[in-house]
């Protein structure tokens, strides 16, 4: 891909450059191989952002770790889309 990001672009730039070299048929196969691999990628790169929004959490609270009763109000806040972290009482 190139450094802007443009996946039309850059199959175009392939497309050119396999017109170019059209004679040799291990250029036709690598430059195919390059283009599916292009758009492989920004497919993925696309599914990436979308599961690293923060959309499915309305937030985040820190709570002291009680035992027997950090879990269960976790799992709480958890069904209401508000994530927890727990922090121990005390220091070592």
């Amino acid at each position: 891909m190139l450094p802007n990001g443009n996946v039309s672009m850059s199959v175009g730039l392939l497309d050119h450059v396999l017109i170019v070299y059209s004679s040799m048929e291990h250029v036709t196969w690598t430059i195919d191989r390059v283009k599916q691999d292009i758009v492989e990628k920004s497919l993925k790169d696309e599914a990436k952002k979308a599961k690293n929004t923060r959309s499915n959490h309305k937030g985040m609270v820190v709570v002291p770790y009680v035992k027997g009763l950090s879990e269960a109000f976790a799992n709480i806040l958890k069904s209401h889309g508000i994530a927890t972290a727990n922090r121990p009482h005390q220091t070592l």
